[in-house]
């Protein structure tokens, strides 16, 4: 029989043994949990946010059979392709804050160009902008280039820096948005002001020089080129650090200047290229309902302000907005191409955007935006959600950029502060099955002084077959209305809201977009 210290001692024994496998199930509990939790974090979707300025859809995946664009047209095979997305107001600013914020710019009241460096949130300080819940919700958050309207983002030298991004946005020093023969030229101009001791104000404000160039120099020369060499140096970073990101990567083209190396140049053949069909103003139209003699017109080497360009000073822009389409195309890829050898490509979200149309040469506008016609708010949309069910198949449901934040926010779990209320719609229904109904408008605006008037807020709407736009000035009681009918004129050349035959469905149109809420 065991003595009494002896039955204790094994007593001990046991206990000790079932507090190490108590401890054993529970430090294997942590693990697994742990483990849940580090699978959990890997499996979040990464995104990478492709902005491309003034870019049109003008792509071969949009259907133009002129522009070179290869690389955006295979891209288009392995996402979603949303052929009737609409910004709500072609200027870059508004475009981008209310992409960026998930809200119309009558919302922001962010409607015109905004001071260089003045940050979203200190012009609408409720904004929440999209970059920066990703960085609330874990994501390491960075921005390359122009994505809020200034290059470098919203913020340089601000305090929204560290709300928007994880490190202050990257802007590609050194390089500048001409070729050798523009900065030669822009440097003689520079020199010659400040030796009459001009202050650094006016020395900002030289007159652009060249609106086209093709320079035989590499790629990342220019800014574009050395945006994709930082996205690429960003993404092996993120791999190597086994970080979920939100990588913005703004790209400068095709905006003027059409500067583009001369390989992209050489893609295009004059003979080949095709000059706008309709180059006047909308019949019936008002005049002040397009911006005009902007644009290349700032540029020394364009016509007079009072002439239309000649035939090869057209050429040159159109032949230079192609070529930067397809410079920028290029270093798509490259950026694409790095995730894939990093092994992301099927775990991040891919969006890629125009921030709004653009005419070179339609309705006598050569260079610009700035209207609420179909040229300049129709912008291509391509969005890759891994294994949704549309990929490679075109949507033709009337989208707006408001629904790009949601869309991300839904995809990729991300929470939001109370009382900010988004004013898009997420697309994940568009994903997930085709021909169902969706929105049956997209709304812009676009304000414009009107001599002798005052300052209008136009309004745009476009339906599956028509748009209607609206300009009014409420203390002046001004009003005027304009309606193209797409199925007869998709370029918008003939106003027709006077016609006795489209009364009836002017009305029920002006009855929809002034009971259209936010």
């Amino acid at each position: 029989m065991m003595s009494f210290p002896e039955c204790l001692r094994l007593k001990w024994c046991y206990t000790a043994l079932g507090l190490c496998v108590l401890m054993l199930f529970s430090s294997c509990e942590e693990k697994s949990k742990t483990g849940s939790q580090e699978k959990s974090v890997k499996e979040k979707y990464n995104v990478l946010f492709v902005s491309i300025d003034d870019l049109r859809p003008q792509l071969g995946c949009y259907g133009d059979s002129t522009v070179v664009s290869p690389n955006l047209d295979q891209f288009a095979k392995e996402a979603t392709v949303f052929k009737r997305a609409y910004c709500q107001q072609a200027l870059c600013s508004a475009s981008r804050a209310s992409i960026l914020t998930g809200l119309r710019p009558e919302t922001t009241g962010i409607t015109g160009m905004y001071q260089k460096g003045m940050p979203v949130n200190e012009q609408f300080p409720d904004a929440y902008t999209l970059p920066e819940n990703f960085k609330d919700n874990g994501y390491f958050s960075y921005s390359i280039g122009k994505v809020f309207h200034q290059m470098g983002g919203t913020d340089v030298g601000s305090d929204n820096v560290a709300k928007a991004w994880s490190e202050p946005a990257w802007n590609p020093n050194g390089v500048g948005p001409y070729g050798p023969k523009g900065m030669k030229r822009y440097w003689q101009k520079y020199d010659s002001l400040a030796s009459t001791g001009a202050d650094m104000k006016r020395l900002k404000s030289i007159p652009k020089v060249f609106y086209a160039e093709n320079p035989d120099i590499p790629d990342n020369e220019l800014p574009d080129g050395a945006m994709a060499d930082k996205a690429i140096a960003m993404i092996r970073k993120f791999k190597k650090e086994d970080t979920n990101f939100f990588l913005a990567l703004g790209f400068v083209k095709p905006h003027l200047p059409f500067v583009a190396p001369k390989k992209y140049w050489d893609l295009y053949k004059r003979d080949q290229i095709s000059l706008a069909p309709n180059d006047f103003h909308p019949i019936g139209a008002p005049e002040y309902s397009m911006l005009q003699n902007i644009g290349i017109y700032k540029y020394e080497d364009a016509p007079p302000k009072d002439q239309n360009p000649t035939k090869e000073q057209a050429l040159d822009a159109v032949h230079g907005y192609l070529a930067c389409i397809s410079y920028v195309d290029a270093q798509f890829q490259k950026v694409i191409d790095a995730l894939k050898v990093q092994n992301l490509y099927d775990n991040t979200i891919i969006v890629v955007y125009g921030d709004h149309g653009y005419q070179v040469g339609e309705h006598n506008s050569w260079g610009t935006k700035h209207s609420n016609y179909e040229s300049s708010t129709h912008a291509p949309l391509l969005i890759r959600i891994p294994n949704s069910k549309t990929l490679g198949k075109p949507v033709d449901n009337l989208v707006e950029f408001t629904d790009i934040y949601p869309t991300l926010k839904d995809y990729c779990n991300l929470s939001k502060p109370e009382k900010y209320t988004l004013e898009g719609m997420s697309l994940r229904p568009l994903f997930e099955q085709t021909g169902i109904a969706w929105k049956d408008a997209a709304f812009s605006t676009y304000p414009r002084q009107i001599p002798s008037v005052g300052r209008a807020l136009g309004a745009g709407m476009v339906t599956d077959r028509y748009r209607l736009v609206k300009w009014e000035v409420p203390e002046n009681t001004y009003l005027e209305y304009e309606l193209y009918d797409h199925d007869i004129d998709p370029q918008e050349n003939f106003n027709l809201i006077n016609h006795p035959h489209y009364r009836d469905i002017s009305e029920v149109l002006k009855l929809k977009m002034n009971t259209h809420t936010k």
